[in-house]
Parts: structure tokens; sequence; C-alpha cells
């Protein structure tokens, strides 16, 4: 950005304004740089930026700002409190949706990606654009659907017997029988039993529309073992036992299935192992050792 700024291809702001002027309408932007979240209220507050009088003053962004936060692993320390006072519009990067919000009289504009950045379903439920601001008379500011954009398609697919191909490429077909300007990128969310869905087939299936469409899978299956041990564990729950009930419940399960609940009383065992005596239920189990007396 640097680089750019000094060879006056752009203007790069980073704790700075810059003032234009068209059709005696004159417009102060003054922008902050993005900057690690933990650090953006105190350069914020270190520039303490102030409208310019007789100007229509934008300050620019790039920064998450709670409630509307991007990532909740680096939280932001920038609220809509302490954002500065007095200015026209705050236009803010970094969220991917676009939307509009009002603190005091001040409107925050967050213009949103123009592009698929994350295959995700809000991002397929969101449509991309540009704002359009008219200074002219009152301040207006319009949303503008972007045309020529490569759509983004997000689906769930819960099989139900019958044929899996014949269910995946039948959701396909439905989404390429619209009106699309650019091949789309569809992700399909596929549930069900794991011996149901073979990634062969979802691999022919890629291949077989890779001229109209980018195709994306995900599969949500259901493993018997793992089913068997979610309702277990849904059974102790409802039962509403304490922390050491339900461990003890689940030793003993264990044991049970790995044909181990011969060999020593699970009351004991787990005892044991509450009393951080690991080695020696270990040795037990392996064999090393024959009884749950101290050797």
């Amino acid at each position: 950005m640097e680089a750019l700024d000094n060879a006056g291809l752009l203007i790069h702001l980073h704790c700075q304004t810059v003032v234009f002027e068209k059709n005696r309408i004159k417009i102060a932007v003054h922008g902050m740089s993005g900057v690690p979240e933990r650090f953006a209220k105190d350069v914020l507050q270190q520039w303490n930026p102030k409208p310019v009088e007789g100007c229509f003053n934008i300050l620019m962004l790039h920064q998450s700002i709670d409630p509307f936060i991007y990532s909740p692993l680096e939280p932001p320390s920038l609220n809509l409190s302490n954002l500065p006072k007095g200015f026209d519009l705050i236009v803010d990067g970094h969220l991917h949706i676009p939307g509009q919000e009002k603190t005091d009289n001040t409107i925050i504009v967050f213009p949103g990606s123009t592009i698929v950045t994350q295959l995700e379903l809000n991002e397929a439920e969101t449509e991309k654009g540009i704002y359009q601001i008219d200074l002219d008379q009152n301040i207006k500011i319009n949303f503008v659907p972007l045309e020529n954009n490569r759509k983004f398609f997000y689906k769930e697919i819960k099989l139900e017997g019958g044929s899996v191909r014949e269910q995946i490429e039948s959701e396909i077909n439905r989404i390429l029988g619209k009106e699309l300007i650019k091949s789309p990128i569809i992700k399909l969310r596929i549930f069900g039993k794991e011996t149901e869905v073979l990634d062969q087939e979802l691999r022919d299936i890629e291949r077989k529309y890779s001229g109209q469409a980018i195709v994306s899978f995900v599969k949500e299956l259901e493993v018997p073992e793992i089913a068997k041990k979610i309702e277990f564990l849904r059974n102790l729950r409802e039962q509403k036992l304490s922390v050491e009930e339900i461990g003890f419940q689940i030793l003993k399960k264990n044991l049970e299935e790995l044909k181990f609940d011969a060999i020593f009383d699970h009351e004991q065992a787990f005892g044991m192992l509450s009393e951080n005596e690991v080695e020696k239920v270990f040795n037990i189990l392996t064999g090393e050792q024959k009884t749950l007396k101290m050797m």
C-alpha cells in the first residue's frame, strides 16, 4: 500500500484525512488502515480524528466492531460507544455481509464483500453488491446488487433411501436450471449413513459437472458405532446423574464393550481411577497385574 501510495497510484489512508470537492460539495475522508483487533481502540484514540468543518465527513475503518463481530477468535476492542462522534457516515470493512446501522446521528455502512469469500450458508443467502451514496440534497444510501458475479448455492441433502447419485444430481440439475451468467459454486452438505455415500461416487459427480459448476461436498455421515454412543450419553443425561455417576457408567460400558468387565470389579476400578491410580488399573487391563491389591 505504501509503495503504491508513493507512486501516486492510490491514496493510502492510515490515520490520515483527505478532502475532495465536486459540484461545490466537499467530502472529507478519514481513514485508518486495518490493525490487529486488540490494538484498534488504542490506535483510533491516539489518532483521534475530528470532522472537518464545511465537509461531509466519512470515517473509513477495517475492523470488527462489537456487536458486529467478524471473528470470535480475536475479540474486538472497538464498540459503538467508543467510535468517534460527529461524523456523517462511518464505513467499515472486514465483515462479509452487507448492512446498515445507526448510532446517535451517524450512519454506519458495512459494504460486505463483493465476491464469495466463505462457502457458508449465510453467504449463499446474501446478495453481493455495492453501496451508492448520493449527497446532492439529503443523504441517500442505496444498495446496488452486482449483476455479473458468480452465484453461490448452499444446500443440505438428507438421503432418504434410493439412489444417492440420483438425489445429488437432481439437486445440482435444479440449480443449473436457473438463469446463470457464470458457472455457479455449489456446496452440498450430505447427511446419511456411512454406507450410503462413497467418495468415488462423489468424485465422479464432480468430474461430470466440472464444465458447468464448481461443486464441493461436505459429508455428515452417521457411523453406527458413534450413533450408539451418542444415544447412550443422551440417556445418561436424561437420567440427571451426577458427574461421578456418569463417569462410572461410561467406564462400565467401555469395559463391557472391550470384554474387560469380567477381570475386576467396576466400582473398585473407578475408585482407583478417581484416586489417580491409573497405572495400576492399566497394568491389570494389560495383564501385567492380576489383582486390584497393591503389589
